[in-house]
């Protein structure tokens, strides 16, 4: 059930669905029955709060997220989610140290860049645009593209404009207010504005990248 829950999950949001809404219903009700069979599974916990993140279960996301470092507290990606939720839900400064320490218990995990993106993001929305620049670039270093248009943002934002056009990912497209949603589940809409207005500081439009899963 955690299995079918994680494929549904990465199905929806890197757009390989045609019915994402109905694949990230069912990946939560997947979790759901992986965490009733054996709710001592932090896996389950972490797969839980991916699902209710992206369906705009901001509390539920991150009571799992919390759920699954609780259960296992040497769990990478469980400390990944939860900087992920707390990043979405208005709380980038405090999503710093669960990114931190995903990276020390897995440092050279194949979705280094994944994790490092989303320390950048954590950054960028706690609005240390340098200090996002360092992690937005190693991401990108790592092979994660999404990473580029991130740096793209951050470095926008410190008035380095003409740099920032440089990195932006060639095949940087501009999606839908509906997918911008998908892509960026944030609480508060002031939050999506801040990573949309950086993005559109490099003169390329509001546009929004895939985000650390």
């Amino acid at each position: 059930h955690i299995g079918l829950s994680r494929i549904l999950y990465g199905g929806a949001i890197y757009n390989w669905s045609s019915d994402p809404d109905r694949d990230l219903q069912e990946a939560y009700d997947a979790a759901t029955t992986g965490i009733r069979l054996d709710p001592t599974d932090a896996y389950g916990h972490f797969a839980l709060s991916g699902a209710a993140l992206f369906l705009a279960r901001h509390a539920e996301a991150l009571d799992a997220a919390q759920r699954a470092v609780a259960l296992n507290p040497n769990f990478a990606f469980g400390y990944n989610r939860l900087g992920q939720v707390l990043i979405h839900v208005g709380r980038p400064a405090e999503a710093i140290a669960p990114l931190e320490r995903c990276l020390r218990h897995s440092p050279f995990d194949p979705q280094l860049g994944l994790m490092l993106s989303a320390l950048a993001l954590a950054h960028y929305q706690a609005r240390d645009y340098a200090e996002a620049c360092v992690h937005a670039r190693t991401s990108a270093q790592h092979g994660y593209q999404p990473a580029g248009a991130l740096l793209g943002a951050s470095l926008a934002r410190l008035g380095r404009l003409e740099e920032a056009r440089r990195v932006m990912p060639p095949d940087f497209l501009t999606v839908t207010a509906k997918q911008a949603s998908r892509f960026a589940p944030y609480l508060k809409p002031a939050d999506r504005d801040h990573l949309l207005e950086g993005l559109a500081l490099t003169g390329l439009g509001a546009r929004a990248p895939a985000e650390a899963s």
